[in-house]
């Protein structure tokens, strides 16, 4: 494994930018870049194979969610753990995603997007119940603001469409016969070579993370560190 790999930057299409708050004109917000947990997950799967990494999470006292996201280097386990709290939007489901991103960062997974300085971006506003304004959308792409951006890195080829039910059956069928990791990860980077369609696929997607947890689940509980 390559760990520059897991820091590599991701296509701009696949960074996402919150609005953390207005000006004082309100003509302009600053734009926190952030990715998607599931991109993040591919990005794992890529590089380690989907037996090569493994999340666990625990509940502080306080209600904070701490994530330890561990990787398979030289056939042990290396952890490393971040935490976060409730979302506005998603509370402890919005933690956990906040809380993974957040430990994949310790490992490189987005780390670039945190240099990227103070962006104010255009946007237009509404008016709250309050009197006050709130964020409703960019006016234009955030991008464009960002003061010595880095050079994008080539975007994804398209991703084909239109697998068949059929070949969908097909694939959840094979997956929830598999019984073990190697197993797993050998399906899983022929999917990606040969049916791309397939790999995308959301009901695909969340049989492969539901049979990996319980395989995970199932291992020695002694042999895992957290």
């Amino acid at each position: 494994m390559n760990f520059s790999d897991l820091a590599a930057r991701f296509p701009r299409s696949e960074v996402h930018w919150r609005a953390q708050k207005l000006t004082n004109k309100g003509d302009k917000a600053l734009a926190l870049a952030y990715l998607d947990a599931r991109d993040v997950m591919r990005r794992l799967d890529e590089v380690c194979g989907p037996d090569g990494w493994k999340d666990g999470y625990v509940e502080t006292p306080s209600g904070r969610i701490i994530c330890t996201l561990c990787v398979s280097v030289n056939e042990r386990w290396i952890g490393k753990s971040d935490g976060a709290g409730d979302t506005d939007f998603e509370g402890a489901k919005g933690a956990m995603s906040d809380a993974f991103k957040r430990a994949a960062v310790k490992w490189g997974i987005g780390r670039y997007l945190y240099d990227l300085g103070a962006t104010y971006v255009p946007c237009e506003t509404w008016t709250g119940t309050d009197g006050k304004p709130r964020w409703s959308k960019w006016t234009v792409d955030p991008w464009t603001c960002v003061r010595n951006a880095p050079a994008p890195v080539p975007e994804p080829e398209q991703k084909p469409q239109g697998p068949s039910q059929a070949m969908i059956d097909k694939a959840l069928a094979t997956i929830n016969q598999i019984t073990n990791l190697d197993e797993l990860s050998s399906y899983w980077k022929a999917l990606n070579e040969e049916q791309r369609a397939m790999a995308y696929n959301t009901d695909v997607i969340a049989a492969k993370d539901q049979v990996k947890a319980e395989l995970t689940h199932s291992l020695d509980k002694d042999s895992i560190p957290y």
